[in-house]
């Protein structure tokens, strides 16, 4: 099994669109370390974009695209990847803070040289603190792909992160 590790560091921006709709774009860059003794080192490029829906005022439908780069000397991978679920913001104490948590199927995921995964998700939960126009959200992400037995080898992928993003509303802030 091979196994690395190592920061993307990146922002994500996002805004309202006006009413019930809100999108959001981030772009994170980064290395991945070898920690084991198969596989080499990558270097990573993401780049997604996603829109949401306010059903209630804290709960989400959310619709999302995300193109993705793992670069080595041997070559480079794309992935791309459509995603479909809903997020939730959960009231956390006075003030503007607010519990929030994501999930979302990947049914579109497409990986040079790569079938289509059998399965594949992303889930996230985190906080996020409100003031004014302004947001701050810190979120643990938790991607899980499982692609099929290909000669008696079972592929699974699972890729974990830390974002930090901040968000500017146009409209006043909710």
């Amino acid at each position: 099994m091979e196994r690395s590790t190592g920061p993307l560091l990146g922002v994500d921006l996002g805004t309202r669109l006006g009413g019930k709709l809100n999108s959001t774009i981030g772009l994170r860059l980064g290395t991945l370390q070898l920690r084991t003794t198969e596989g080499t080192d990558r270097d990573v490029a993401e780049l997604n974009v996603r829109g949401s829906y306010a059903v209630r005022p804290n709960f989400f439908l959310e619709s999302g695209l995300t193109l993705r780069a793992y670069s080595a000397p041997a070559g480079r991978q794309r992935w791309t990847a459509v995603g479909l679920g809903a997020a939730a913001r959960l009231p956390f104490g006075a003030g503007g803070a607010h519990g929030i948590v994501r999930a979302a199927l990947l049914p579109l995921l497409a990986a040079t040289g790569l079938p289509g995964p059998d399965l594949a998700f992303t889930a996230a939960a985190g906080m996020e603190y409100r003031r004014g126009r302004a947001a701050l959200e810190v979120l643990y992400c938790l991607e899980r792909y499982d692609f099929p037995v290909r000669s008696a080898v079972a592929r699974r992928e699972q890729l974990t992160t830390l974002n930090i993003g901040m968000r500017w509303n146009r409209g006043a802030g909710t």
